[in-house]
């Protein structure tokens, strides 16, 4: 009996330290580089995109003289475009890129709450690559919210806002695990770490050796129907919600404020498909869409590159709906830095000379 009553009154105590000691390890871990590095060589591109953009900003390291860009969107953003191109053809002019893309709609919501992160690395420009699913869309991606990934508590005003209860109420889980996230790494991260390690174990067994980061989801050869694709996504995948509105908001205050923290912000629109317009009304949306970005870009000073300014790509340059194959990623990448370089020659005096002159884009 008293053996039992020590042990009992003792159990809370240990119970707590544990809890403790679980944070704490946690804690010091983030801080070591050896674990991003082990991340970001073993991470898959698409279901491990949250944990190598952490492990891409706990290892970026800015020298003197250097102008960071960051790449953010979805999948088409690290499919689409050439990281290892844009550094070699601009390392004269000391500009540095990073890809921060994420598997999913690269929802504006997701900007919002990464950008006070974003601010303390000082980049000179912001290239963000939406598509219409982006702000026409709901945001749970595959039945799965990215939320948590980068949860920052004050995306729950604007939801409640703009969201009907129904969809806010939906949302409670995903806010919840948030939280949670925010405070432990290994449970934000834990389909991520898993799969981390089990490629890890993989390779060290032989199984499927890897020998250096991955740096594109799908090769040319992917096996993709699009056809299938086409049908299972029905003829309104993409339409007007409330989600739209929500996201039009963020983005709006997203462009002002890095307007007022002097980065530049240069959005693309994503290319897609010549059949797209098969699964949702295209002559509705698309109108819509760029008008809202044309809009927001005069009154924020930004730079908004739409579908009738990219190269004209062909459905043979296409993986599936909206990535596209290596021929195509080499043409766009082309044209970006193209774009860039003009940009730079511009000007490249101030200390964010990347489209330091505003340019103002109206709808013909």
């Amino acid at each position: 009996m008293n053996s039992f009553t020590f042990n009992s009154k003792r159990f809370p105590v240990a119970f707590v330290l544990s809890i403790i000691l679980y944070f704490l390890i946690q804690a010091m871990a983030v801080r070591v580089s050896k674990v991003w590095d082990f991340s970001l060589f073993y991470g898959n591109i698409g279901p491990g995109d949250p944990l190598l953009v952490e492990g891409t900003l706990r290892t970026l390291t800015k020298k003197a003289g250097e102008k960071i860009v960051f790449i953010y969107g979805s999948s088409q953003a690290r499919q689409d475009l050439d990281v290892a191109y844009l550094n070699e053809r601009f390392k004269d002019s000391k500009i540095k890129f990073y890809n921060i893309a994420v598997s999913g709609s690269a929802q504006p919501i997701d900007i919002f709450m990464m950008q006070d992160e974003i601010f303390k690395y000082d980049p000179a420009l912001l290239i963000y690559m939406p598509f219409v699913e982006s702000f026409y869309c709901t945001y749970r991606y595959n039945g799965h919210s990215p939320l948590r990934y980068f949860f920052d508590p004050k995306i729950i005003g604007p939801m409640h806002l703009y969201l009907n209860k129904k969809e806010f109420f939906a949302m409670s889980r995903d806010i919840f695990e948030g939280f949670l996230g925010r405070a432990s790494p290994c449970f934000r991260y834990r389909e991520q770490i898993n799969n981390v390690m089990t490629t890890a174990l993989k390779s060290w067994t032989g199984i499927e050796k890897r020998t250096e980061p991955m740096v594109h989801r799908y090769p040319d050869n992917h096996p993709a129907d699009v056809e299938k694709e086409i049908r299972s996504s029905g003829t309104a995948a993409y339409y007007y919600n409330d989600y739209t509105n929500l996201n039009e908001a963020v983005f709006a205050k997203v462009a002002k404020d890095f307007k007022a923290h002097g980065i530049k912000l240069l959005v693309v629109s994503g290319p897609l498909h010549p059949w797209i317009g098969r699964i949702y009304n295209q002559a509705t949306i698309d109108p819509m869409y760029d008008k809202y970005l044309y809009d927001q870009a005069q009154r924020n000073d930004f730079v908004y590159l739409s579908k009738r300014d990219l190269p004209e790509f062909t459905e043979n340059e296409f993986i599936d709906l909206t990535h596209l194959k290596s021929t195509g990623r080499k043409r766009l990448t082309e044209f970006l830095a193209d774009s860039l370089e003009k940009q730079l020659q511009d000007d490249l005096v101030n200390q964010h000379g990347l489209f330091a002159r505003t340019v103002k884009i109206s709808i013909q």
